[in-house]
């Protein structure tokens, strides 16, 4: 996905001001981010938020948010770290830096 097109899906859901729309970005059918369109105060505001972890990011500017977002999918990694598959014998566990996924 091009930084230009990531640009249009944001212009796209600040069109639509007076709907609550998130959009969700997924890698191998993991949810690596959302994205919301706020209207404060007659100004749009991008939440970026990034399930599976507390990281909340705000960007008024269309072209920072459309950056910050293309550069998470583009690594087609969660932006908050790696996900591995451990496995002893028979028992697995996923853990993301540290966190245990089970």
């Amino acid at each position: 996905m091009t930084n230009e097109h990531v640009k249009n899906l944001l212009s796209e859901l600040c069109y639509f001001d007076e709907v609550d729309i998130t959009h969700t970005f997924s890698v191998d059918g993991i949810r690596i981010l959302q994205v919301k369109c706020l209207n404060i105060d007659s100004q749009h505001i991008f939440e970026l938020t990034y399930p599976d972890s507390d990281k909340v990011d705000f960007h008024s500017d269309i072209a920072e948010a459309a950056k910050a977002i293309t550069n998470i999918i583009s690594k087609g990694i969660p932006a908050y770290g790696y996900l591995f598959l451990i496995c002893i014998n028979t028992r697995c566990i996923y853990v993301l830096y540290g966190k245990n996924l089970e």
